[in-house]
């Protein structure tokens, strides 16, 4: 979901579009998507206590 919305972002802002705020929003969506998934796994955990 994260990656279809940069590239959609990318392809609006395709004429100003710098390298490096990709990078920097790849890097920031990673690590949300990476912190959800360890909310969510001891959230799973908590459950089947």
């Amino acid at each position: 979901m994260c990656i279809g919305f940069i590239n959609y972002y990318n392809f609006i802002q395709y004429d100003i579009w710098q390298p490096i705020e990709l990078v920097f929003i790849l890097s920031l969506s990673n690590k949300a998507f990476y912190f959800a998934l360890e909310y969510g796994v001891k959230r799973l955990k908590t459950l089947q206590k």
